[in-house]
């Protein structure tokens, strides 16, 4: 991803594509998502869930799971 503007009265930097974010997150005792939406050029949270880490299950699977009640 670059970091410079591409156009004119672009901001450089992360975020200037105006686009949905959506973050991950694994730990030990719980995987996390949270969506956030651009409004206004400012991120708000959308959408937040989270569910008890499971060390029988795959980290792929379980976010696959995570994201499908999101």
């Amino acid at each position: 991803m670059s970091t410079t503007p591409s156009e004119p009265g672009q901001q450089a930097g992360y975020g200037a594509e105006q686009g949905t974010i959506l973050a991950l997150g694994v730990d030990t005792a719980v995987v996390r998502a949270a969506l956030l939406e651009n409004v206004g050029g400012h991120y708000r949270l959308a959408a937040w869930q989270n569910q008890p880490f499971r060390a029988e299950v795959g980290v792929v699977d379980q976010c696959a799971a995570l994201l499908r009640t999101l």
